[in-house]
C-alpha cells in the first residue's frame, strides 16, 4: 500500500491523503490516456482489463494501427498463425548446430 492525493494538486495533509495500492495509484496519474466510449472514460489499462485483452494489444491497435476505439474494444484477438520471428530465428540456429553434431 501506498499513500495517495485525493487531489494531485493539494497539498500531502491528512485530510487530502489515502492509503491505495500501487495499480489504484497509477491510475491516479496525470498522463494517463484516457478514453471514452459509449458515455464512459476510462484510462486505456482499464479499458483493455475489461475487455480482456492485454494493455500492449490495445495500445498499439490505437497508437500503430490507428483503429477507432469500438473496433480497438470489441475485435477479438487471433490467434498466430506463425511462429514469432525470434522463435523462428532460434529453430534455424539450433538446427545449424545439430547438424553439426
Amino acid at each position: 500500500m501506498t499513500i495517495d492525493r485525493i487531489n494531485n494538486d493539494g497539498d500531502y495533509e491528512p485530510s487530502n491523503c489515502r492509503w491505495v495500492t500501487r495499480k489504484e495509484q497509477a491510475l491516479n496519474r496525470r498522463n494517463n490516456h484516457l478514453i471514452t466510449f459509449n458515455g464512459k472514460t476510462q484510462t486505456m489499462a482499464q479499458w483493455a482489463e475489461e475487455s480482456n485483452i492485454s494493455y500492449h494489444v490495445f495500445e498499439h491497435r490505437i497508437n500503430r494501427y490507428r483503429w477507432p476505439i469500438e473496433r480497438a474494444l470489441t475485435e477479438p484477438i487471433r490467434a498466430r498463425i506463425h511462429p514469432p520471428p525470434r522463435l523462428a530465428r532460434l529453430r534455424v540456429y539450433l538446427s545449424r548446430i545439430w547438424d553439426r553434431l
